[in-house]
């Protein structure tokens, strides 16, 4: 019954529909609990969905536990989570890890309802490749989802390399990084023409952290914020100047008994 809801409600409105490119800011709502059901309509929340854990060459599966409150109306997008650190990972990942990394999140994709979602997984260099062709299996099993990707920021240095990634978009990380790699970055953000096109398309900013882009005047762009702590208005106030929401703002305070809201998972 659960899974049902989530479908439905998923179902109601995707990236790259003629509504959500009304969506321009997402709140990555991670896995703890979070009641979103202030939130304007005009703001997507990016869930964390499930994290997949490498096991040797394959990927585990574990769904989100902790409960998300929000309105009907918002715009979800499911993260799909990969922790691909540990010791148990081989070295090399050859073509059969691909097969199985890819099937792992194709397959959760599908469970989620949602013909969108964002695969999160900061690859190290030794990776990238690799993670270059399981996105292309998966490309391959879901030609007609969209599919947006996280992307450490030193990843927009190399052009020839994100070109060849088969998706819709790439989110690049502007936090939790030096202080002389943020200034770099941020200097470059202030002057978008510098970064390629597809670290263009979408930025991701946390709220602990001074920072934003100055790019929301390109047409498909999204901005993410991420927050170290559960979600309150105030810590989204600053940014909507940026991105409008409807008039009707921020609303159906958590307070008000009478919203009950939908509840995932």
């Amino acid at each position: 019954m659960k899974l049902i809801k989530l479908v439905l409600l998923v179902a109601l409105i995707l990236p790259g529909s003629s509504s959500q490119a009304q969506v321009r800011l997402y709140l990555w709502a991670w896995d703890r609990a979070e009641d979103l059901r202030w939130v304007a309509s005009g703001v997507g929340v990016a869930y964390f969905a499930a994290q997949l854990d490498a096991r040797d060459r394959a990927l585990i599966a574990i769904w989100r536990k902790a409960p998300l409150r929000v309105r009907p109306d918002t715009s979800l997008l499911p993260v799909l989570h990969v922790e691909g650190f540990a010791r148990h990972v081989p070295r090399t990942l050859d073509e059969a890890a691909v097969e199985l990394w890819a099937q792992a999140l194709v397959d959760a994709a599908r469970r989620t309802g949602s013909r969108a979602f964002q695969i999160d997984f900061e690859a190290r260099s030794s990776q990238k490749e690799f993670y270059a062709h399981v996105l292309q299996r998966v490309r391959q099993q879901l030609p007609e989802d969209w599919i947006s990707i996280t992307a450490l920021a030193s990843w927009c240095g190399e052009r020839a390399w994100l070109a060849r990634l088969p998706v819709d978009e790439i989110v690049p990380m502007y936090f939790r990084m030096g202080p002389a790699e943020r200034q770099l970055w941020h200097a470059r953000l202030a002057a978008p023409a510098t970064l390629p096109a597809r670290c263009r398309q979408a930025a991701g900013f946390a709220t602990d952290e001074a920072g934003h882009a100055d790019l929301s005047s390109t047409a498909d762009f999204h901005e993410y914020l991420f927050s170290p702590r559960a979600w309150r208005p105030a810590m989204l106030e600053p940014y909507l100047s940026l991105y409008p929401v409807p008039s009707s703002g921020l609303h159906y305070p958590a307070s008000n008994p009478s919203f009950q809201g939908v509840v995932l998972p």
